[in-house]
């Protein structure tokens, strides 16, 4: 579920030299479809871990949530209104999650996400934006990772966030945030914006269904045999018009694959 007031995006923010052009969304025009309505947040704090080592929120991205000033500020830096891109068939008007990967080749801590800018304006990560996850069994979602302000996504880019476990392999891509703590092989993730819910993904991989209060979109994606066995394999949105990662109907199920290899992409 998602609102449209919280997709807060960065007006002529620079773009990082280097930043990788996503297939399809080369050529960007604003669109003025209507947003999505507005979700559930997820429940904050610190919880269980997932499959990977346990810790604090993630090293190198600090910041707490935005106090009241920190989010007028931030308002007023981002006040772009939010538009879509039409170049490759990807219309969502907000940052999505656009791959997920659990566990890697040889540990379950090797896990990322990887976020997907689909419309066209950069988006800078502050301290408004943050990444919660939650597992199969478990009460509450927890934060993972918190914008810092220092990652600006352009058109069409996309950001990585990995997991800082010891050689967590990342096909060669460099990861432009970590966390600390691992997300579990089945489970929901939620994208938040000053606290709200903007995106969120959520595949089974133990139990058939997950509780309502995931806030899942639609019914969760039901995960194949390999779920919770070392490879590398991910969960991602599936292409349209071109680009990976970006199909949102608003149901995970049609709207989520998995993959293998998985196919990280960020900044660099």
């Amino acid at each position: 579920m998602k609102s449209p007031l919280i997709a807060l995006f960065l007006a002529g923010a620079p773009v990082a030299a280097g930043c990788q052009s996503v297939a399809g969304l080369a050529d960007f025009t604003p669109d003025d479809g209507a947003g999505a309505t507005t979700g559930s947040s997820g429940e904050g704090g610190q919880g269980a871990g997932g499959e990977g080592a346990g810790g604090a929120v993630g090293t190198g991205t600090g910041g707490a949530p935005p106090t009241s000033s920190s989010s007028s500020s931030s308002s007023s830096a981002s006040s772009t209104t939010s538009s879509s891109s039409s170049g490759g068939g990807c219309f969502a008007d907000h940052l999505l999650i656009a791959e997920v990967r659990t566990r890697g080749p040889s540990d379950g801590g090797h896990d990322f996400v990887e976020l997907l800018n689909p419309t066209a304006a950069p988006i800078l990560l502050d301290p408004s934006y943050s990444l919660d996850a939650r597992g199969e069994g478990t009460t509450d979602y927890v934060n993972r990772w918190i914008g810092d302000g220092t990652l600006t996504v352009p058109p069409g880019g996309r950001v990585l966030l990995a997991n800082d476990a010891d050689g967590n392999p990342l096909g060669g891509q460099t990861a432009d945030a970590t966390y600390t703590t691992g997300i579990r092989d089945g489970g929901g993730i939620q994208l938040l914006v000053f606290g709200e819910v903007v995106d969120t993904v959520c595949f089974t991989c133990e139990e058939a269904t997950l509780d309502g209060d995931f806030g899942c979109e639609g019914t969760p994606l039901a995960r194949s045999a390999s779920c919770g066995v070392a490879g590398d394999q991910s969960v991602r949105r599936r292409v349209v018009g071109g680009v990976a990662g970006c199909a949102d109907t608003g149901d995970n199920a049609a709207d989520l694959e998995e993959v293998a290899p998985s196919t990280p992409e960020g900044l660099d």
